[in-house]
């Protein structure tokens, strides 16, 4: 079994004995936490009560503004008319038709970090801090610099580890799915 990252729509943000309802599956990934989640979960993120783990390590952020900029940097990955990334920009065009589904739209994204923080064996509050206040900032500030077509040595690195990036799983049903 792999440790992943699992992403949530939800329209209340989760706390201790009240969990958001609904809960909707929108990605998982395997051994990291990849780019696309932490784009995604990238405008105004904060530490929150997890979902899975009887912990405070899930981290939600603003649903439209994830969104919006996801899609923008997804599209800007892909413009790109190498026959080596038709695999590149097939993969974009399923991921941003899954996400423009209205079901899955919420007022938030939640990130379960969990199992991908169990790896470091680290305390877990301190590591999802690093995650909001570091990892996730960064990578979102290289992608809007991407974006402003700046950047480019970071983008050209994305496009050709893009599996790595953002080869996530997009389904209605998670490993971990709230019914």
């Amino acid at each position: 079994m792999a440790n992943r990252s699992y992403l949530y729509s939800v329209d209340t943000v989760p706390e201790l004995d009240n969990p958001p309802i609904p809960i909707r599956a929108i990605s998982e990934h395997n051994w990291s936490i990849p780019l696309v989640h932490k784009l995604l979960a990238g405008v105004e993120p904060r530490v929150c009560w997890s979902m899975i783990w009887d912990h405070e390590i899930g981290i939600v952020a603003d649903f439209a503004g994830g969104l919006d900029l996801t899609t923008r940097f997804l599209r800007r990955l892909a413009d790109t008319d190498a026959a080596e990334h038709s695999d590149l920009r097939e993969t974009v065009a399923s991921i941003l038709e899954f996400l423009a589904g209205p079901q899955r739209a919420g007022r938030y994204f939640v990130l379960e970090t969990g199992e991908i923080l169990a790896l470091g064996g680290d305390d877990f509050a301190d590591q999802v801090h690093v995650v909001v206040d570091s990892d996730i900032p960064y990578e979102v500030a290289a992608a809007t610099s991407a974006l402003a077509g700046e950047n480019e040595v970071w983008l050209a690195d994305v496009r050709a580890n893009w599996s790595d990036h953002i080869g996530s799983f997009f389904s209605d049903v998670l490993y971990f799915s709230f019914s």
